[in-house]
């Protein structure tokens, strides 16, 4: 079923209230992560988007688009340097944008990309965002998975990636989050 306008907008509301404290809880994780060496810089800061059709139907993406913008322009705001890259992931994957240090050419790959549509595979959204994130391996890394629910048994690889040193954070979106 189609949401209505009303909840379109909640679920819009939420996300804006929602995008400081997130920002800022992560630098309060990485803080803690990292207390022995007093380093809490993120500078590799990759977002895999769900674009399955739980959420390009109900016309949830857009929301996802201006989260994503959003909390790399509050990461930029508090960094120094920082590589922002995106891969999108419904049945497959695909990238969105490779790390770049510019915002602006972040966000315009996020605005302009056309969603997949299809299943949910949470393996190959976080395969893809680790493969960007690799590419500057020396540096502190977090994959912020943004997706409405489960999708496949991407378990052992989430265990993986944090065994690479990868801060790995889940949002969830929508009103029927699993």
């Amino acid at each position: 079923t189609r949401l209505r306008h009303s909840q379109l907008y909640h679920t819009r509301t939420m996300i804006s209230s929602f995008k400081s404290a997130f920002v800022l809880g992560l630098f309060s994780l990485i803080a803690l992560s990292n207390a022995e060496n007093n380093d809490c810089a993120l500078n590799n800061i990759c977002f895999s988007l769900d674009q399955s059709g739980s959420i390009v139907s109900p016309g949830l993406y857009p929301n996802i688009r201006e989260f994503t913008v959003d909390a790399a322009k509050e990461f930029d705001d508090r960094t120094k340097d920082s590589y922002f890259s995106a891969v999108g992931f419904a049945s497959g994957v695909k990238l969105i944008q490779a790390p770049t240090q510019s915002l602006s050419t972040f966000n315009t790959a996020v605005n302009t990309v056309s969603p997949l549509n299809g299943g949910t595979n949470i393996f190959r959204g976080l395969r893809g965002c680790y493969q960007q994130l690799k590419t500057k391996p020396m540096t502190d890394r977090v994959l912020i998975l943004v997706t409405d629910g489960f999708g496949g048994q991407p378990i052992n690889y989430c265990n993986f990636i944090k065994s690479k040193g990868i801060l790995l954070v889940t949002v969830g979106i929508g009103t029927s989050i699993n």
